[in-house]
């Protein structure tokens, strides 16, 4: 990848600071974050090795955020979505190169999967945030996640059902070879929180 030093430096610039490079420079992580983040630059394969203290700490740290300068907000987001995941995919995948979707059935490279919340994450306690055993499943980018994530799909006793319409032939097709299939990594520890999640997307 080719950067001039201007896109270098409206990227990743701290206080006005502007790098010029003569030779090998070592700077500073939230520069590397920014820079990361700016060029999409992370990996969607290997994420931060991350221990359970590490992810507890930072699923209960409750007034972090005000700890940080709003000018490195954005940085401090991103590195705790990476350290969340991190530690997350390293227990679900446990290293596999390739994993199944617990929607369609199909198995991916696990950079084409996220691990995805049955419950939506912001609507989990701490508690539950903590149960990565039964909280996350893998669904595939190739639209099971964006379809479970906006509530178009669910999962009741173990089976793929549809909870709203939608106006598009593209989409109704994919539903068709989804729909009544049998939900992989569906089981009694996690039903709870399948069934939390066609209560938020039925209610009225």
């Amino acid at each position: 990848m080719n950067l001039t030093y201007e896109e270098f430096n409206l990227a990743c610039a701290e206080d006005q600071k502007k790098y010029i490079f003569r030779g090998f420079l070592l700077i500073k992580e939230l520069t590397s974050y920014k820079l990361l983040t700016k060029f999409n630059l992370f990996s969607n394969r290997y994420y931060e090795d991350v221990s359970f203290k590490e992810f507890k700490d930072d699923i209960l740290a409750k007034n972090k955020k005000q700890l940080v300068e709003e000018n490195d907000l954005e940085y401090f987001v991103m590195k705790k979505i990476r350290k969340e995941q991190g530690f997350l995919r390293k227990q679900l995948f446990n290293h596999n190169d390739t994993y199944k979707c617990a929607i369609c059935g199909k198995e991916y490279p696990v950079e084409f999967l996220w691990c995805s919340h049955i419950k939506k994450r912001e609507k989990c306690t701490p508690e539950e945030k903590l149960d990565y055993k039964n909280i996350v499943v893998p669904m595939c980018k190739f639209g099971c996640d964006d379809l479970y994530e906006k509530g178009y799909i669910g999962v009741y006793n173990g089976k793929i059902i549809q909870l709203k319409k939608i106006n598009n032939s593209n989409i109704n097709n994919y539903l068709k070879n989804i729909i009544n299939k049998n939900c992989l990594f569906y089981n009694s520890t996690n039903k709870k929180y399948f069934d939390e999640h066609l209560k938020i997307n039925t209610e009225p």
